[in-house]
C-alpha cells in the first residue's frame, strides 16, 4: 500500500461535510491530472515513441518547420501550414549510424539474466506464500522487470551512443532527446512481453507452474530480438521527414480513444523527462498528398507540471515558490497572437523555478535557463496527448476554494452527495410498467415522436416525465439503438420548451447523434435549401454556432417559421385529423381480430371434419373444388324449393342464360300481362297479334237488329283461329272480346320492352314462358348464373350432377350431403365477412406522415428560438461567437440567453466545461452517453449542472480506459485520504454511509455510481445494427437474456458470414503479430468493394496494433487511399478501440498462424468472466465488442484453419462456423417444406402472380422465413404457431429494397395436429397485441399480409396479385411528403429564392406579380392584390360619415 506521505496530499480547509466535499474535489482532481500513474509525475510529459507507435515529433530537427510554427504562432489570424512529402527532412551522417550499430552489437544479457532470476527467485518465495493482492503484486512486477531492463541493456547502449552524437555535428537534436528515453525505450523493448508476463505470473501463483513465466523472461533476456528493436528504434536519429513522421502520429491517433496532437512550446527538463510548459491543440486535415496545421484559440498551461516542479524544489533545495499560473486554460482573443498569451505568464514561470538565463520562444535556435537540475528551454514539439481534462480540474478547483456554505452549487453538491450516502431512491419502475400495461394499443402505435420508438424507448420517455425522477440508468447492449433514444429524447424535451445537455467523451457518440438529430429534422426541410439546423455543437474544430446566426442561415429559418405560422390554424387541424385517423383505424383493426375467435374457426373446421367422415366420397374431390361443392349445395336448395321454375328456365344452358339476361324486363312487365300469360299457357305470342283482327271480324259479324243470330258458322272460324293462337277453344267468342283484344296487344309490350332493355327481339317468346313463372331475386339469379357458367372439374362430375336436370333427380343421400355442405358453407361465409371487415390501412405512410408532422412542430420550435435570439440579442450572439472561437468560458447572464435560444446542445465530456459555467440546475436534463467508459470523477461536473440525468452505456463492453491503466496502489493511496475524512467528519461510524461511501472510487463508471441512486433503470434488448446471425455471439454467449434482433436478413448466410482462410498455411511471417498475407487478401477484397456502383463502408478489426500499423502504413501509401476513405469510409481498429464504432462490412485479421499465436493473450481462454484470469473481464470484454460491430456482413480472415486455434477465440470461430452451416442446411430459394401441405401451393400461387412475373429478376421468394423469431423480437413472450406459412418476398428498386412478409394462416392443419397447439394459439384468433407487434414491425419497414382459407378468394392468384401490388405500391408512398409537409417546404422555398412573397394582411406566400403596383415606387406593395381589392371594396360600402358644420 502506498503511504499518504508518499502522495501529493492537499490539505483541507474546511471541516465536517464540506471538509469531505473538498477532499472529494481534490481527489478527483488529482486524478484527472496525473492519471494515478507509479511514476508520480505529471501524465503531460514528451515522448517519441510508445513502443513502435509514434506519438511525438522533436521539431529541433526540422528547424526551417519550427520557423514556419513560430511565424504562425505571432500572427493575429494564423492561416493553416501546409506541409508535403520532402519539403521538411533531416538527416546524419552515415558515421552516426555505424557508431549507433556498434553500440546495438555490444549488447550484453548477462547481467540482465542475473537480475530476472532474482525476480523470479522472488516470484517463487511469493508464491508459497498467500497473496491478497495480485494486482499489486503484479504491478511491482512489471516495475522490477522495467527497472532491470533499464539498468542492463538501454542505459548501457545509450552510454555508448552519446559520446558518439556529442562528437558530431548537427546531430544535437537526437542528443537532447536521448537522455530523456530511456523509459520510452525500455518500454518498446517490453512491449510484446508484457500480456505474457502477466500470465505466466498468473500460472505461479494460481496453477503453481513455473514454466511460463520461465519462457517470458528467456524471451526478455533474448540477445538477438533486444538488438532488433534498438535498430528499429535508432533507425529515426539517422533520417527523418516531417510529413512521414505527422502520418505516423495521425496513424496513432487513430487508434488511441480520446486523443489530440498538440503543439507544444516551451520545455521543462528535470530527471530526464521532459515537460511542456504550454501545449496548443492542432486541427489537422489531410487531403491530397498534403497536410494541413492549424493551431485553435485555445492554450493550456501545464501548471501541474510546475506544481510538480516547484513541490521538488522546496523538497530538495528548500527553494520555496508560488505557482503563477492561476488557469490551466488561456484563450487567445481575435486582437491576440498566440504568443501574446504566452508571453502574459511565461516569465513569470521562469522566475518562479528560479533558473538563470533567457529563454526566447520566439527563435528556432536553442535558448536555455537552468539551475538546481531543472532546464528551461524553448524547444518546441508535437505529441499526442490525452484530451485534456483541464476544464473539469478547474470546476472542481472552483469547489474546493468556493465551498462556501451558503453557495448554491455547495449546497446543490452536499444535497446530491448527502441523498446519495443517506436516502433510499424512489423507484418509478413499478409506475412505469403500470402506466405502459394500462396504455391502449392505439395510443401505443400512435405518439408524438418524430421518430418510431420501441416500447423501451417509450418507458424511457415515460420516466422522465414522473415528477419523481433524478437519475435514469439505460443499459443499451451493441446496436440498440442508444444515439435513437438519445434523439427521441432531445425532441421531447425540445418539445416541451425544455433544455437538455448531450455529453460522450467519445466523438464518434456525438457525431452519430448529430447526425441523426440533422437527418430528423432535414426530412422536413426543403431539399433545394441548404439550412443549417439550430443544434449547438460545442468543442468541435468546426463548431456551428458562427454558420447558425449568419445572416443567410437566419433569413432560411425565419422563412420557415413565418410560413409556419400562417398555416399553423390549418396544420393544427390536420395534425389532430391525422392523429384522430390513425387511432380509429388502430381501434377498427383490433376489434376486427377480436372479433374472430378460434372458438367459432374451431367449430367450423370440426363440423368439416365430421363431414368429410359422414361423407368419405368426399376425399374424392380435391381441395380446389370445395367452391364448386358449395355452389351445386346451394344450388339444389334452390332447386329443392322451386323445382317448376328452375326444370323449365334451366332445361338447358342456354335458356337459362336466356332467362337471366330477360330477369330485368320481366321485373318491368305489367302484373296485367303477367295474369294474362298465367291464365293463356298456350298462347302463340309470335300470332298474339292476330287477336286483334279477330276482333273486329267478330264485331263485323253482327247484325243491327238480329246480333249474332245469323253469325254461327263465322263465329266458329273465329273461335277456331283464336284457339290455334292462344290453345283455348270459345264457342262464343264475343264474349271474349276485350280479352282477346288484351291479349292482342302483349307481344307489342313484350318487344317494347326488350328494345328498352337492348335484348334480342328473337326472345320474345322465352320473354312470355318466362313472365308466366316470373323472375329470381338477384341472390338467386347470381347463384344460377354462377351454377350455369361454372366449368366443373372432373372429379366433382364424376361424384355429383351438375346441371339443373341432374339436381332434379338427385338421391335422398346425396340430397342430405349437398345440404350439410351449404350449411357448412354459410358457416365459412360467415367467417370470410369477419376476415373481409380487418381494415387494410396503410399503418406504415400514416405513421410516417404523423411523424413528419411532428417533426414540423419540433422545427418551428427551435427556429423561432434561434430566431428571436438572432434578431433580439445581435451584440450577445456577437460576443458569444467570439467566446465560441475562443474557446471561453459563458459568462451566465450570456449563457442564459444562449439556453433559450438553443434548447439542446452536444459537447464532449471534457469540452464542456471550458463553455458551460458552473452553476447546479443550469440543463433540464444531461444525459452522458458511453457512460460505462466515463468514471465518476469525469461526470461529476455535469451532474452538477443538471435538474435530472441519464445515462447510458453498456458494462459489458469496455470500462473506462484511465481508471483500468491507473496504479491500483496510488489509487488506494489517495482513496484513503477521501475515506479517512469522511470517517472522521461525517459518518461518524455509519457503516451503511460508509459502504456507499466506496462508490466514490474513481474505479466506479457513472453508471456504477448511479446503481444505488437511480430511479429508473432498463435495458434496451431490440438490436437494430446487424442480422440475428451476426450479433448471435453477444445475444447467446454476453447477454443471458438475449438480444432481440429485429433486422430481418433477405439475403443468402454467405452474403452475412464469411470464412476465408489464407493460401500458404506454412507461410512464417517475418514480423511479430503482422499478418502479411491477411492484409494482401484483405486489400484485394477493398479492391473489389470499390469497383461496386453503391460501396459499403468498412472496417479492418484485428487484435494486435503492429497489425493495425502495418495495415495503415499500406493504406496510407495505397494510390487509391483517398477512395478508400471517401468510398468505404475505411477504419482499422483493435478490439480495444472499436467501441462506438459501426460499418457495413467488418474484415477481421486474425493474424495466428501455425507457427506463431498470441490470441490467448488477447482474450479469454474459456468463454467467460474469469477472476482466475489476468485481465479476465477485459479479455471478454474484447470478444463483445469486437464481434458487434458489423451492419451488413462479418469477413474472418484466417491463417490456420478453425478447429486449430485454442481458448474462447476458437469457440467464438467455431459459433460463427455452426452459425453458417445450420443456415445453409435451411432450405434455400425455392425449396418448401416437404411436410407443409399449403407451403408449395402458396408458392405457386405467389409465382403466378402477374407481379411477380413483372417484376422478375428483381424479385426474391423465401420460403420458410421464420417471422416467430422477429415477432419474439417484439415481445419475448410471443408463441409463433407452427401452423402458419411464412415467406419473405424482396424487391430491389432503383431506389431502395422493399421487403414483405407473407404469412399463411393454415387453420385446416391447426385443428388437426392437436401438438401443435398450445396457451399461446389456442384460444383467439388476434388480439391488440397482434396488431401492435405487426404495426411496430411495419414502422421499421417491413409491411405484413396475412391470407388464409377465408380470404384468399375463389382466385387466389388474382388476390394475391392484387394483394401484393397495393402492398407494395404503398411502399413507395410511403415516403411521400405530408401534404402540409409539401406545401410548407415549397412556400418556404419560393420565399428564400424570392419567387414568393409574404402578405403583410393575409400572411399568406404568393407569387412576386400578385403585389405588383407600378403606382408605388419600388413597383410592389406590402399587401396582395386580392386584399387590396377587399379593403378597396369594404371602404366603398362604408357609409360616408356626414361632416359637421362648426357654425
Amino acid at each position: 500500500m502506498t503511504s499518504t506521505t508518499d502522495l501529493d496530499v492537499q490539505p483541507t480547509t474546511q471541516s465536517g461535510f464540506s471538509g469531505f466535499l473538498q477532499r472529494l474535489s481534490g481527489y478527483y482532481s488529482q486524478f484527472l491530472e496525473t492519471d494515478f500513474k507509479t511514476t508520480r509525475e505529471p501524465k503531460r510529459k514528451y515522448a517519441e515513441k510508445q513502443g513502435q507507435m509514434r506519438v511525438g515529433i522533436q521539431l529541433s530537427s526540422y528547424p526551417r518547420l519550427q520557423e514556419k510554427l513560430i511565424s504562425k504562432l505571432s500572427a493575429i489570424t494564423p492561416s493553416p501550414l501546409k506541409i508535403k512529402h520532402g519539403q521538411y527532412s533531416a538527416s546524419l551522417p552515415n558515421t552516426i549510424q555505424q557508431g549507433i550499430n556498434a553500440a546495438i552489437r555490444s549488447v550484453s544479457t548477462e547481467d540482465l539474466h542475473n537480475q530476472l532470476d532474482a525476480i523470479q527467485a522472488d516470484c517463487l518465495k511469493a508464491q508459497s506464500k498467500k497473496i491478497d493482492d495480485f494486482e499489486s503484486f503484479s504491478e511491482s512486477l512489471e516495475n522490477a522487470v522495467h527497472a532491470s531492463v533499464k539498468n542492463t541493456i538501454v542505459d548501457g547502449v545509450i552510454s555508448i551512443i552519446k559520446p558518439v552524437l556529442e562528437k558530431q555535428s548537427g546531430s544535437s537534436a537526437a542528443l537532447e532527446s536521448l537522455d530523456s528515453f530511456s523509459d520510452e525505450i525500455t518500454a518498446l523493448l517490453l512491449q510484446d512481453t508484457a500480456e505474457p508476463l502477466l500470465e505466466g505470473l498468473g500460472q505461479l501463483i494460481f496453477d503453481k507452474q513455473i514454466g511460463a513465466l520461465s519462457d517470458v523472461f528467456n524471451e526478455i533476456a533474448n540477445e538477438g530480438q533486444l538488438r532488433l528493436k534498438l535498430t528499429a528504434y535508432f533507425k529515426d536519429f539517422v533520417a527523418k521527414d516531417a510529413f512521414v513522421e505527422l502520418r505516423e502520429l495521425l496513424s496513432t491517433q487513430q487508434i488511441t480513444e480520446n486523443s489530440q496532437i498538440y503543439l507544444n512550446v516551451g520545455e521543462v527538463v528535470a530527471s530526464k523527462s521532459r515537460f511542456p510548459l504550454y501545449y496548443i491543440p492542432l486541427d489537422i486535415d489531410f487531403e491530397a498528398e498534403e497536410l494541413s496545421l492549424a493551431p485553435t484559440a485555445a492554450i493550456y498551461a501545464n501548471k501541474k507540471a510546475l506544481d510538480f516542479l516547484l513541490g521538488q524544489l522546496n523538497k530538495n533545495h528548500q527553494v520555496i515558490s508560488t505557482n503563477p499560473l492561476a488557469e490551466r486554460i488561456f484563450h487567445k482573443s481575435p486582437e491576440e497572437s498566440h504568443f501574446d498569451v504566452i508571453f502574459s505568464s511565461f516569465h513569470k514561470v521562469l522566475a518562479a523555478l528560479h533558473v538563470e538565463g533567457d529563454v526566447d520562444i520566439k527563435t528556432s535556435g536553442k535558448t536555455q535557463a537552468e539551475r538546481y537540475g531543472i532546464k528551461v528551454s524553448n524547444a518546441m514539439t508535437l505529441t499526442l496527448f490525452d484530451k485534456s481534462d483541464e476544464s473539469i480540474v478547474n470546476d472542481y478547483e472552483q469547489l474546493m476554494i468556493g465551498l462556501d456554505e451558503a453557495d448554491p452549487l455547495v449546497t446543490a453538491f452536499r444535497s446530491m452527495i448527502e441523498a446519495f450516502l443517506t436516502d433510499n431512491p424512489i423507484s418509478v419502475e413499478h409506475i412505469i410498467d403500470k402506466e405502459w400495461d394500462e396504455t391502449n394499443t392505439p395510443d401505443r402505435l400512435v405518439f408524438q415522436s418524430p421518430l418510431p420508438l420501441a416500447a423501451e424507448q417509450r418507458k424511457v420517455l415515460a420516466s422522465l416525465r414522473n415528477p419523481d425522477t433524478k437519475f435514469v440508468i439505460v443499459e443499451g447492449p451493441p446496436g440498440t439503438g442508444k444515439s435513437h433514444t438519445i434523439t427521441a429524447i432531445a425532441f421531447e424535451l425540445i418539445l416541451k420548451g425544455q433544455n437538455i445537455l448531450i455529453l460522450s467523451d467519445k466523438k464518434e457518440a456525438l457525431d452519430v447523434v448529430e447526425a441523426k438529430l440533422n437527418d430528423v429534422i432535414g426530412k422536413v426541410r426543403g431539399a433545394d435549401i441548404d439550412y443549417v439546423n439550430p443544434i449547438l455543437r460545442l468543442g468541435k474544430t468546426d463548431s456551428n454556432f458562427s454558420n447558425i446566426i449568419k445572416r443567410a442561415s437566419i433569413d432560411k429559418l425565419k422563412a420557415s417559421v413565418q410560413q409556419f405560422k400562417a398555416n399553423e390554424r390549418r396544420f393544427n387541424s390536420q395534425y389532430s385529423e391525422l392523429e384522430s385517423s390513425l387511432k380509429e383505424n388502430v381501434t377498427s383493426t383490433v376489434s376486427a381480430v377480436e372479433s374472430i375467435s378460434f372458438d367459432e374457426i374451431e367449430a367450423f373446421h370440426n363440423e368439416e371434419a365430421t363431414l368429410f367422415e359422414k361423407y368419405p366420397e368426399l376425399d374424392d374431390i380435391d381441395e380446389g373444388s370445395n367452391a364448386q361443392l358449395s355452389l351445386i349445395a346451394q344450388m339444389l336448395d334452390l332447386v329443392s324449393h322451386d323445382r317448376e321454375r328452375l326444370a323449365a328456365v334451366s332445361s338447358d344452358k342456354q335458356a337459362g342464360l336466356n332467362y337471366l339476361s330477360l330477369i330485368p324486363a320481366l321485373r318491368a312487365l305489367s302484373e296485367t300481362t303477367v295474369q294474362l300469360l298465367k291464365q293463356h299457357p298456350q298462347l302463340d305470342v309470335s300470332q298474339a297479334s292476330e287477336l286483334g283482327n279477330l276482333v273486329v271480324a267478330t264485331t263485323s259479324a253482327r247484325n243491327f237488329l238480329f246480333g249474332y243470330l245469323f253469325a254461327g258458322g263465322t263465329l266458329r272460324e273465329i273461335a277456331n283461329r283464336v284457339e290455334v293462337i292462344t290453345g283455348r277453344y270459345h264457342p262464343k267468342p264475343q264474349e271474349q272480346i276485350g280479352v282477346y283484344r288484351s291479349l292482342a296487344q302483349v307481344p307489342r309490350e313484350l318487344q317494347d320492352l326488350l328494345t328498352q332493355h337492348a335484348l334480342d327481339a328473337t326472345l320474345t317468346s322465352e320473354f312470355a314462358k318466362f313472365a308466366r313463372l316470373g323472375p329470381l331475386s338477384d341472390h338467386e339469379a347470381t347463384l344460377v348464373r354462377t351454377f350455369l357458367s361454372t366449368e366443373f372439374s372432373e372429379d366433382v362430375r364424376n361424384l355429383l350432377p351438375t346441371d339443373v336436370k341432374g339436381l332434379l333427380g338427385t338421391d335422398p343421400h346425396t340430397s342430405a350431403m349437398l345440404s350439410e355442405v351449404r350449411m357448412l358453407a354459410t358457416k365459412r361465409e360467415a367467417l370470410k365477412t369477419k376476415f373481409d371487415a380487418i381494415p387494410t390501412f396503410d399503418y406504415l405512410k400514416e405513421k410516417t406522415q404523423f411523424e413528419q408532422m411532428n417533426t414540423l412542430k419540433l422545427v418551428n420550435q427551435i427556429d423561432e428560438r434561434v430566431t428571436n435570439f438572432a434578431t433580439q440579442y445581435k451584440a450577445d450572439a456577437k460576443t458569444l461567437q467570439q467566446i465560441i472561437r475562443a474557446k471561453a468560458k459563458f459568462p451566465l447572464d450570456k449563457f442564459d440567453v444562449l439556453r433559450q435560444a438553443f434548447p439542446c446542445m452536444i459537447a464532449g465530456l471534457r469540452d464542456f466545461a471550458e463553455f458551460i459555467p458552473l452553476k447546479s440546475d443550469l440543463f433540464d436534463l444531461v444525459i452522458i452517453d458511453e457512460a460505462s467508459q466515463v468514471s465518476i470523477a469525469q461526470a461529476m461536473p455535469a451532474i452538477l449542472r443538471a435538474k435530472q440525468v441519464l445515462v447510458l452505456g453498456d458494462r459489458r463492453q469496455f470500462g473506462n480506459v484511465k481508471t483500468a491503466n491507473a496504479s491500483k496502489k496510488i489509487n488506494e493511496g489517495y482513496f484513503q485520504q477521501v475515506m479517512t475524512t469522511f470517517k472522521e467528519e461525517v459518518s461518524y461510524g455509519d457503516i451503511s454511509q460508509e459502504t456507499r461511501a466506496k462508490n466514490f472510487n474513481i474505479r466506479h463508471s457513472v453508471m456504477d455510481f448511479f446503481e444505488l441512486a437511480n430511479n429508473f433503470t432498463i435495458q434496451l434488448k431490440k438490436h437494430f445494427r446487424g442480422y440475428p446471425e451476426m450479433i448471435s455471439f453477444s445475444s447467446k454467449y454476453v447477454y443471458p437474456e438475449g438480444l432481440q434482433a429485429l433486422k430481418i436478413r433477405g439475403k443468402p448466410i454467405d452474403d452475412v458470414l464469411e470464412f476465408v482462410q489464407v493460401a500458404d498455411l506454412a507461410r512464417l511471417e517475418t514480423k511479430k503479430n503482422v499478418s502479411e498475407q491477411e492484409a494482401d487478401l484483405i486489400f484485394d477484397r477493398l479492391e473489389s468493394l470499390l469497383e461496386l456502383e453503391e460501396p459499403p463502408s468498412v472496417a479492418i478489426i484485428t487484435p494486435f496494433r503492429d497489425q493495425v500499423s502495418y495495415l495503415q502504413a499500406r493504406a496510407n501509401n495505397r494510390s487509391d487511399h483517398e477512395e478508400l476513405i471517401k468510398k468505404l469510409k475505411l477504419a482499422i481498429f483493435t478490439f480495444d478501440t472499436c467501441q462506438g464504432e459501426e460499418r457495413d462490412v467488418i474484415f477481421y485479421s486474425l493474424v495466428a498462424n501455425r507457427h506463431a499465436d498470441s490470441l490467448n493473450y488477447i482474450f479469454p481462454r474459456e468463454l467467460k468472466i474469469s477472476e482466475d484470469e489476468i485481465d479476465g473481464n477485459l479479455k471478454f470484454q474484447r470478444l463483445n465488442v469486437g464481434f458487434s460491430r458489423g451492419k451488413e456482413k462479418l469477413v474472418f480472415v484466417h491463417s490456420k484453419p478453425i478447429d486449430e486455434y485454442s481458448g474462447s477465440i476458437k469457440r467464438v470461430l467455431q459459433h460463427y462456423r455452426d452459425v453458417l452451416d445450420s443456415a445453409k442446411a435451411m432450405p434455400g430459394q425455392g425449396d418448401v417444406d416437404q411436410n407443409s401441405p399449403m407451403e408449395a401451393e402458396v408458392l405457386e400461387w405467389l409465382k403466378a402472380t402477374s407481379f411477380v412475373t413483372r417484376n422478375s429478376g428483381n424479385i426474391e421468394i423465401i420460403p420458410q422465413f421464420e417471422l416467430g423469431n422477429y415477432l419474439k423480437a417484439l415481445n419475448p413472450t410471443y408463441n409463433h404457431p407452427a401452423y402458419k406459412v411464412d415467406f419473405l418476398i424482396r424487391l430491389s428498386t432503383e431506389e431502395s429494397v422493399h421487403q414483405a412478409v407473407i404469412e399463411y394462416d393454415g387453420f385446416e392443419f391447426h385443428f388437426d395436429d392437436r401438438g401443435r397447439v398450445d396457451a399461446g394459439n389456442w384460444q383467439f384468433y388476434l388480439t391488440a397485441n397482434d396488431v401492435e407487434r405487426e404495426c411496430v414491425l411495419e414502422s421499421f419497414g417491413y409491411k405484413m399480409l396475412r391470407i388464409n382459407r377465408f380470404n384468399v378468394g375463389r382466385d387466389p392468384v388474382e388476390t394475391l396479385d392484387q394483394r401484393l401490388s397495393a402492398m407494395f405500391e404503398e411502399f413507395s408512398q410511403s415516403s411521400a411528403d405530408h401534404q402540409m409537409v409539401s406545401t410548407l417546404k415549397d412556400q418556404t422555398k419560393g420565399l428564400v429564392s424570392g419567387e414568393l412573397k409574404t402578405c403583410v394582411k393575409c400572411g399568406h406566400a404568393l407569387p412576386v406579380a400578385s403585389f405588383r403596383d407600378p403606382s408605388l415606387k419600388s413597383g410592389f406593395g406590402r399587401n396582395c392584390h386580392t386584399c387590396k381589392q377587399e379593403a378597396a371594396r369594404t371602404s366603398t360600402m362604408r357609409p360616408k360619415r356626414r361632416r359637421r358644420r362648426r357654425w
